[in-house]
């Protein structure tokens, strides 16, 4: 368990955590553990769940990344019952989910890793937990520290001293402000469904909504509607995977899309909530209204400001140079907190890096290029490197080697020649054949993009990958088949032929 706060304010820290979450928790042990550093991290909340949802392990575990994905590989049986039924696999009736069950075994598997971090800090020399809410004083030397959220400064707190003060206090759902937002949830209450919804509307188009439109869908929800103020979801991926994507949701049965589209309310009544929108849309006997319209680094109260921090005017991200450092000396920051990549692994790295920074040989900086990234919709979505549009944009002169195809198992499907398109897409500098994107949607891409991110890294060409034998039948053989262009991007503009071709 956690250390008394009595304890703790007798020692004189090397480094005091803000947040333990990925990189917050990376960093603590990485100093404890291999430069013997002295390390309290500062908690509120332990283990997952209301009220302040987010707790050891940060988002990721408890209200992202672990539950999401738990909730996706039920989701996904689905579709895998139709494959099998036309492989000859016969059932007496439609599966039906046990949402309770579902819930408590994913409540189950995130306690059990609350119980690991507790058990690392119990089991670790120099490394201390502290359950409570961290301030830091406006000398940025020290961190008062409260037994929760502070009213005002007067309230009973201990002192905490310190070499080093690290911010990863992660990020916060954001919510419009639209007539009857009280009546909406988030990320945060979606995973504690107590019952699962007849009829959801999800608002958003990034890659919380388009996962959790998929989830509910596949989960066997009648009704599920998604809100979106754009034409085309998922803004920053490759255009060529969305718009597959987009095209095969369309199709799915008890899905709706309503887009260029936004909420103007949501009011609740005796028979669930009704939904209007700008474009006259009324959605009636909702039962859950979701809103996935981003997160916002989560930096309030925790006295930033007096200590002279600076933060971002338009997010109030921690602003930090290319070592994680802030404008205050020895006060650092990695994570969500700093709205750059906001990613797990990326977390991760920044505290193993900023560690080494603190108290190793010299400053490590951070290298942010070629992050494999991941949506986990119905198909997946997976990428590594620059889509088309950032091609164009800097006017980088490239070919584009693409091919859409029906992955061999959705072949049992009568629909899936339709309905289960593949997309493999690599983008290739024209100067020296180096790939420097690769966009996939397909079931598996989640667990192909790891290895071709590799490639990337290393600065692959082209030929590296059609001499390499493919493996077959596979869908990821087709990034060994590719040999000719499908077109061209040169300067700035999308050709189908070239002159010097």
């Amino acid at each position: 368990m956690s250390v008394p706060l009595s304890t703790a304010a007798t020692k004189i820290y090397d480094l005091v955590v803000l947040g333990a979450g990925s990189g917050g928790l990376e960093a603590a042990w990485n100093s404890a553990v291999l430069h013997n550093a002295k390390v309290a991290v500062i908690e509120p909340q332990l283990r997952h769940g209301p009220p302040l949802f987010s707790a050891l392990g940060g988002t990721c575990v408890n209200v992202g990344c672990i539950p999401k994905k738990l909730m996706y590989y039920a989701a996904e049986q689905r579709i895998s019952r139709d494959i099998f039924s036309g492989l000859g696999w016969k059932y007496s009736n439609d599966p039906v989910i046990d949402w309770t069950k579902m819930m408590e075994k994913k409540d189950a598997i995130i306690s059990d890793i609350n119980e690991s971090y507790i058990g690392m800090f119990r089991d670790t020399k120099n490394l201390d937990l502290i359950q409570g809410w961290g301030v830091i004083n406006s000398d940025a030397k020290s961190v008062r520290v409260y037994d929760s959220v502070p009213k005002n400064t007067d309230e009973t707190s201990h002192m905490l001293q310190t070499k080093h003060i690290l911010i990863s206090t992660g990020s916060w759902p954001f919510q419009p402000p639209f007539e009857g937002i009280e009546h909406t949830i988030t990320s945060n209450e979606f995973f504690y469904l107590q019952e699962k919804p007849k009829k959801a509307v999800i608002v958003g188009g990034g890659y919380i909504a388009m996962e959790f439109l998929s989830m509910l869908n596949g989960l066997g929800v009648e009704e599920t509607h998604l809100v979106y103020r754009g034409n085309l979801p998922l803004k920053g991926f490759d255009v060529s995977v969305r718009t597959e994507l987009l095209r095969q949701l369309h199709e799915r049965k008890d899905m709706t899309l309503h887009l260029e589209d936004t909420i103007v309310s949501v009011s609740n009544g005796s028979s669930g909530k009704t939904v209007r929108t700008v474009n006259g849309k009324t959605l009636e006997n909702v039962d859950c209204v979701i809103v996935c319209t981003g997160r916002r680094p989560r930096t309030a109260g925790i006295g930033l400001e007096d200590a002279g921090i600076s933060l971002d005017s338009d997010t109030g991200a921690v602003t930090v140079d290319n070592f994680n450092r802030t404008n205050v000396d020895r006060v650092w920051a990695v994570g969500d907190v700093t709205d750059r990549v906001s990613l797990t692994p990326v977390a991760i790295h920044e505290g193993r890096c900023v560690a080494d920074s603190m108290f190793g040989s010299s400053l490590q900086s951070i290298d942010h290029r070629c992050i494999p990234k991941a949506v986990f919709s119905i198909p997946s979505i997976a990428c590594v490197g620059l889509t088309e549009e950032e091609v164009i944009a800097q006017k980088i002169d490239a070919e584009v080697y693409m091919t859409k195809f029906t992955p061999l198992k959705y072949n049992a499907i009568p629909e899936g020649n339709t309905l289960h398109k593949a997309v493999i897409k690599m983008i290739v500098r024209k100067a020296d054949k180096v790939v420097i994107g690769v966009h996939m949607l397909e079931s598996s891409a989640s667990e192909a993009i790891q290895s071709v991110a590799v490639c990337i890294r290393m600065q692959a060409k082209i030929s590296d990958f059609y001499s390499t034998i493919g493996l077959h039948p596979s869908s990821a053989e087709e990034l060994c088949s590719m040999r000719e262009p499908s077109y061209f991007l040169i300067q700035g503009k999308k050709c189908d032929t070239v002159a010097d071709q």
